[in-house]
């Protein structure tokens, strides 16, 4: 769940962020990447699907960290 999951999903609906249920408000479809993937296909990914962050998995499949549109801007600059 992010911040934006609350505001568009919650907030701007009308539901009260301290009586509703994440699976009600939460992103369903996480997109991932492997977390030895080259940036530039982080940005392909971001650019493509119109997301702004990325779940990074190890080569076990296990979530190892969140890279976001914001972060991917930074390290290129």
């Amino acid at each position: 769940i992010t911040d934006r999951d609350i505001a568009t999903r919650a907030v701007a609906r009308g539901k009260d962020p301290a009586k509703v249920k994440v699976s009600e408000i939460m992103t369903n479809k996480v997109l991932s990447i492997a977390e030895d993937a080259p940036l530039e296909q982080a940005a392909e990914i971001i650019n493509k699907h119109k997301v702004n962050r990325l779940v990074v998995k190890d080569n076990k499949g296990k979530l190892t960290g969140i890279l976001s549109l914001t972060g991917l801007i930074r390290e290129n600059a």
